[in-house]
């Protein structure tokens, strides 16, 4: 008699384990459509219900004529990449601009850069996204 409930058991463990393997698979071959790198800025509705969802909103306003943009832009690229989850990334092409100005908003509140190093752009990850990376203790 205690043999039929052990095999339900396993059964039910083993669908369990299928489902979840299975759900991983289809999530790493579906074709994602969505970025969260924009080149435009996020209108206001918007801007407010991602910010309430937890999401980090980086508004990056460069001059092609920079210099140090590039590499700006490059290292928040691979950050929105690195938390496709998190961080939304507008990358603003403004020919009005000398230098970069990168504004941070989320629901902790917001900060703006003018010309932002790595440092300082590190230091806003930290301090505004949601569920920051577990390097932020080591600071």
């Amino acid at each position: 008699m205690k043999v039929k409930p052990a095999i339900i058991g396993l059964a039910l463990v083993g669908m369990y384990l299928i489902s979840v393997f299975a759900f991983a698979i289809l999530q790493a071959v579906r074709p994602s459509n969505q970025t969260n790198i924009l080149d435009y800025r996020l209108d206001p509705s918007s801007r407010y219900q991602l910010i309430q969802q937890g999401a980090t909103i980086f508004t990056f306003e460069y001059s092609s004529k920079c210099e140090n943009c590039f590499d700006q832009k490059n290292f928040l690229e691979t950050i929105a990449n690195d938390y496709k989850n998190q961080v939304i990334l507008e990358e603003i092409l403004n020919e009005t601009f000398a230098f970069s100005k990168l504004t941070v908003a989320s629901m902790y509140g917001n900060r703006t850069f003018t010309n932002p190093t790595e440092n300082e752009i590190f230091n806003a990850i930290c301090d505004f996204m949601y569920a920051p990376p577990a390097i932020c203790a080591a600071r």
